[in-house]
């Protein structure tokens, strides 16, 4: 996993390396919290080879998604972290504030390399359940959210990814360490697109995913 992150948030940010090398993120310490509840949100970008053709859109939805968040009633106790994927993860920034983030300046994605779909549904998921872990043991309330941007299918088709996605969501919630585990699907196209839609609904299902919507 390779990570860069701004300047604004460098000097906030923490780095936590899981022991076995399986992943790594940067945070912002519950020390330097000021409330006491927080939605832990993550979003996943696919920039693989086959979304070249719209990388400005995947701009956009990235935008639209932090612009959503920033006016919603809760924004002061959302923590974001932004990741993008294809063959390898890019962490554009760690868990920072939603507020503090500056949609105007977002960089438009460059497209390559496959599409690690399963992969990093399962490192967000993971991800977003240390780190919520990390506020619930201080004493914070959690409520873990993943949502994830892909114009289709994983390049692998691993089933036995695809299984321990809906296995960690599972342990997520069954854990009573959070209220509630919400993972959000946006499928890039039309669900006029017979093969797209099929995809989508597969993997909702398979994934256990709350929401499916398409975006454009």
């Amino acid at each position: 996993i390779h990570m860069s992150q701004s300047n604004l948030h460098d000097a906030e940010q923490q780095q936590f390396v899981d022991p076995n090398g399986s992943y790594k993120f940067n945070y912002t310490p519950p020390d330097d919290l000021g409330g006491m509840k927080y939605v832990v949100a993550q979003l996943c970008t696919d920039v693989s080879g086959s979304t070249f053709d719209f990388t400005a859109n995947l701009k956009t939805l990235a935008q639209n998604v932090v612009r959503g968040l920033q006016l919603s009633p809760v924004a002061d106790m959302v923590l974001l972290r932004h990741v993008e994927f294809s063959s390898d993860f890019k962490e554009i920034h760690g868990f920072v504030p939603v507020t503090s983030l500056k949609p105007d300046n977002f960089k438009e994605p460059v497209a390559n390399g496959g599409t690690r779909l399963y992969d990093v549904t399962l490192e967000g998921l993971t991800v977003l359940q240390n780190y919520s872990q990390t506020l619930v043991d201080q004493d914070f309330e959690a409520v873990p959210v993943l949502f994830v941007i892909t114009d289709g299918e994983d390049s692998s088709l691993d089933d036995r990814v695809l299984k321990q996605i809906a296995a960690k969501k599972h342990e997520m919630l069954v854990s009573e360490q959070f209220s509630d585990v919400i993972t959000v699907l946006l499928g890039i196209g039309s669900p006029s697109n017979n093969r797209l839609k099929k995809y989508m609904e597969d993997f909702k299902k398979s994934g256990n995913f709350n929401h499916l919507e398409y975006v454009t």
